[in-house]
Formats: structure tokens, sequence, C-alpha cells
């Protein structure tokens, strides 16, 4: 315990002391300690164990200036409000067979005239959806057929990458600047093949293949492919510039470094999954230096990348369903605050990033009418609520001119839903 010193206060949050003329005030709420018996006040009890967003706002209005409180209390205010989300736009039978991959193009990106989110199905085909308006009939349009099911659609400013299972592997690149502009790669057959993911970073590609991970380290110039063995079919993939993070379906989590020699790999997390075994399913960077690992059995954790060994998450998502599907919609936001996860129980849930707590989410007993949305009764429409036809495929979270909206694929269907607008967090 802090000595007590004449004239001074202890600040615990900030480890030192203060003169008593900057202690803060108690707060209004507060009920002095004479009147406080053994069971406390019915108003005490109903602010202690409110909804999460009056609880918020009162942990906001006794931060006293603390910074980091603040934002602790924001963070809250945002996923109290995100659980409130419901309603939405719906696209039905955008695909003939059943959407694999999706890409929302960002709002500030570029021309809102040629924004457009492409989406690719089983039987090979992208299509694009060029007026995401919901208060307005949709447009969707029919690219190309890639010849195989699309296994990953990848953006990088205003070039699409999308990827084809099949043998070979084929790349095609859209570019919609300066003009609108097909390029088609060809991959060799006997590097290349079934594959399961992809990542994108400038011009740089990897992509998951079966048993190896193949690098492309320029879109533009097509030569000088980099192959790193994996001795297992690679499902997950991440890339922070010379790095290539991939998980595989025996449960390794390695990393390769493009300016080293090929041989030269490390498995990291101490072989905490391939003990299991257990399928990673998939690998995302978030706040510079932690790894956002899902697998097949239904975990979902962070680790932190400084420390390659330690196989101890420093988040542990708990409540992810998922017993054998390799091909479960995850969708992270752009302040990486947030990550929602599709469950093989056909209904979507999300978590918050900094605290690890699920946000909260009462499921309704019957499905919600997910064919006619807007038809459909606000409390059965609340993205947590909802119970689709069949497990959600593709996701994504982009930025919208109203705000941040997640699109979800399911079946041939596409759904988009607004995620904290004005009318919820008023």
């Amino acid at each position: 315990m802090p000595k007590e010193l004449l004239g001074y206060y202890w600040d615990e949050e900030k480890k030192r002391y203060f003169p008593n003329s900057m202690k803060p005030k108690l707060p209004m709420l507060h009920v002095p300690e004479e009147t406080q018996g053994d069971e406390p006040s019915r108003k005490r009890r109903r602010i202690e164990g409110g909804i999460p967003t009056f609880s918020a706002l009162q942990k906001l209005r006794t931060s006293y200036g603390s910074s980091s409180r603040r934002r602790s209390a924001l963070h809250d205010i945002f996923a109290s409000s995100l659980s409130l989300t419901c309603g939405g736009a719906a696209y039905p039978v955008v695909s003939a067979g059943h959407i694999t991959s999706i890409c929302a193009e960002d709002a500030s990106s570029y021309d809102p005239e040629r924004r457009s989110v492409t989406l690719g199905d089983s039987s090979g085909w992208l299509y694009s959806i060029r007026n995401a308006d919901p208060d307005r009939p949709p447009k969707s349009h029919v690219e190309l057929n890639i010849g195989s099911s699309v296994s990953a659609i990848c953006s990088w400013g205003t070039r699409r990458v999308a990827t084809s299972f099949g043998w070979p592997c084929k790349i095609f690149i859209r570019d919609i600047a300066p003009v609108e502009r097909w390029t088609i790669l060809s991959m060799p057959e006997v590097m290349c093949h079934d594959v399961s993911t992809a990542a994108l970073e400038d011009r740089t590609m990897a992509l998951g293949a079966g048993g190896r991970c193949v690098v492309v380290p320029d879109l533009e110039v097509h030569t000088g492919l980099l192959d790193f063995y994996t001795g297992s079919d690679v499902l997950g993939i991440a890339m922070d510039r010379h790095l290539i993070y991939v998980g595989s379906r025996s449960g390794f989590v390695q990393r390769f470094d493009t300016r080293v020699p090929k041989k030269e790999h490390c498995t990291i997390l101490n072989h905490r999954f391939w003990r299991s075994p257990n399928s990673i399913t998939h690998l995302s960077l978030i706040h510079q230096n932690a790894l956002l690992v899902g697998t097949i059995r239904g975990d979902l954790e962070t680790h932190d990348i400084r420390f390659l060994r330690d196989s101890d998450p420093l988040l542990r998502l708990s409540g992810h369903v998922n017993a054998c599907m390799t091909k479960l919609g995850l969708a992270i936001d752009p302040s990486e605050d947030f990550v929602f996860a599709a469950g093989q129980d056909q209904r979507i849930r999300g978590w918050s990033l900094r605290t690890g707590k699920r946000l909260p989410a009462q499921p309704v007993n019957s499905r919600a009418a997910v064919s006619d949305w807007h038809d459909a009764p606000a409390e059965k429409t609340r993205l947590f609520d909802v119970l689709f036809d069949a497990p959600v495929a593709a996701m994504q979270v982009a930025r919208g001119d109203e705000g941040l909206c997640l699109w979800a694929a399911c079946g041939g269907d596409v759904y988009r839903m607004s995620l904290c607008n004005s009318s919820v967090v008023g």
C-alpha cells in the first residue's frame, strides 16, 4: 500500500501522488457510506446491472479525464450498439450456385459511381453488384467464369484479384484505373493447384495451395515465383510485407520470410494446434503485432507474434461454433476493434478484439425471414439473432456512405447490414 502523505492522495491508475485539490469529486449517483447498509439501494442495483450501453455511459461520466478509461468506455458503448444492429438489405439469388468469396470496396477508395461489390461462386462465376443502395433495386452483373470454384477475392487500391481453386490455378486481375481491364495469369501446374486462400499486399500476392505456399512477388511482372513447401494444404494465410504466415490443414502455423532461403522458416506457437490435431482455417494480422487464429474445431484466439515460441493466447474468443467446416465467413472491422465470425449453426457472432468479450445476443427461437429482410420484424432481424438458411460462407466489413457495413453471403443470396448507425447509437 502507498504511504499516506499529508496534503496528497495516491492515484492507483497513474501510479503517482497528486495534491488533494486535484482529487476528483464523488460521482452524482454515489450513496454516502452512512446510508449504505448490507443491501445496496434499488437505484444503485439498477445502474450496476443495467443494459450495457447505460453502464458504459456511467463509466464515461466518471472517467475524470483519464484517456484510457474514456477509450474503454467508448469501446463498450460501441460494442453495445453493435449488438442492437438490426435490419438491412437483401439481394436474393445473386448466384445460381453457392457464393464462396466476397469483396466489398471501401466508400472512400475512389469514384462512387464505379464502386461495386465483387462476388465469386462455387461454379467459377464472378459477379458484381454495381448499385449497393438499399433504397434502389440492385444491379447485378455477370463478369466472367474462371473455370473452377472462386477460392478468394482480394483487393488493394483499385485492383481486385480473384483466384480459382482448380488445376491449374488461374489468377484474374481487374484494375479499374485508369481504365477497367482484366489480366489473366496461369500458374504452373506442378507448383500451384488446389488454392484455398490468398492474401494481397500492394502488387505482391501469396497463395495458399495444396502442400505449399506460392508467392507472386509482382503481379505486373508475372515472373520470379517463390515456392515454400509446407507439407500440408494451406487453409489460412496472412501477409506483412516480406513475412508470410500460413496455417495448414495439419495444424501447423508457420512463418516464411521472402528475403531469406526457402528452407529457413520457423513453426510458431509451439505446435499448439498440431498436437490436437486441429486444422487452421483462418489467419489475420491485427494490432501490428498480434495474429488472429481460427481453427476447424471452433477455436478463435489472438497470439503475440513477438514471442514466436509462446503458445499462450492473448485472448480467447469463446462461443464460436464449428466442428468440421473449412469455409466459414470471418470479418474484421477496419479499426481492428471487433471481429465477426459465422458459425456452423447458421448464426453470426461478434467479439471485441480489445477485451475478448462476446457481443451480447439473445437468439430468437424461430428463424427470421431472411428472404424477406425488409418486412421481417426488427426484433427478428438483429445481426446476432438471425438464423440463416445455411452457414454464411463469406463476410466482409467495409465503409459505406452511411458508415460501417457488414456484407454476408449465404447460399446464392447476399445480405448487407449497417453497423452502429446513428439511430442505434442514439
